[in-house]
């Protein structure tokens, strides 16, 4: 084999016999690891908007044409700074995703006002959650885009009273991650119900000034999970009724979507850090946006 990911001698070797006895020879690629076609007099990696320079890194080489939309992110970087998790397939608009199983999320790009979220199912197919996009109009995060997560839906719901400038909305990056771990602990456990918490306001501020982490649209409160399965209800590690498999569960598919850091404090599960005054729920955050 002759294969290098990342030059613009792709190829393998493949062998051939005819009349005149074996012989071999080489069969040149011009696409690389993120399935996208090489220019042949740059070697750059081309997606119809803009071109990568793969040997550099992967970030672009120009500016995001839209990168006024997106003030937080850098105009040059690939997905975001995570193309662990992410698939950008042209390099413009951060519009719709598709959340597969395996944890990666695809970018997809479309000028209409809505997000709409793909969910890969066990059976190959996707189920559609759609949340309106929001632009904040003033204050530090102006510019920002964000979405209203749901109230509820299949395998989640929310608990808390609704604040007076809204409580749920999120970074679309993150509202992707979190309907993905919801699906993986469906599939795990149909009796769990995520109740999720405080998120940000539609100002993309905590929620009538209760924490000082709830900014931005990235962190999330999650209620754990009680044995009798009611989330209307709290519980707290060492109760009767906290199911330490269910909050494992939940723990891990979150962690498996991106959430990199979720606090709680009790060392009962495994991936947790321990955090004082949060005894009755679990808070996400640390996901990769910039």
């Amino acid at each position: 084999m002759c294969f290098d990911a990342f030059s613009s001698k792709n190829g393998y070797e493949t062998t051939f016999t005819n009349d005149y006895g074996q012989g071999c020879f080489i069969v040149f690629e011009c696409r690389s690891f993120t399935g996208k076609e090489k220019d042949a007099e740059t070697g750059y990696g081309y997606f119809g908007a803009r071109y990568m320079d793969y040997e550099l890194m992967t970030m672009w080489l120009t500016v995001d044409p839209l990168a006024d939309k997106y003030p937080s992110i850098s105009p040059y970087a690939y997905c975001v700074w995570n193309p662990v998790k992410l698939v950008d397939p042209d390099g413009r608009m951060i519009d719709d995703y598709k959340i597969f199983r395996d944890g990666t999320i695809s970018i997809v790009k479309t000028s209409d006002p809505y997000d709409r979220f793909f969910v890969e199912q066990s059976d190959g197919t996707f189920g559609v959650v759609e949340m309106k996009k929001h632009i904040v109009s003033a204050g530090r995060n102006a510019g920002k885009e964000i979405v209203e997560f749901p109230s509820h839906g299949l395998g989640f719901t929310r608990y808390g009273n609704k604040d007076p400038n809204g409580d749920h909305y999120i970074q679309p990056l993150v509202a992707a991650a979190l309907l993905g771990a919801i699906n993986q602990i469906l599939e795990t456990d149909p009796s769990i119900t995520v109740a999720f918490g405080d998120m940000s306001d539609e100002n993309g501020l905590s929620p009538s000034g209760k924490h000082s982490s709830h900014n931005e649209g990235r962190n999330v409160d999650v209620r754990l999970i009680r044995k009798d399965r009611n989330h209307n209800m709290c519980t707290v590690v060492h109760h009767a009724q906290f199911d330490k498999e269910a909050n494992q569960i939940i723990v891990d598919a979150f962690k498996f979507f991106g959430f990199k850091d979720i606090l709680n404090n009790s060392t009962e599960l495994t991936g947790v850090s321990f955090y004082p005054g949060h005894d009755n729920h679990l808070h996400l955050q640390g996901f990769p946006i910039d």
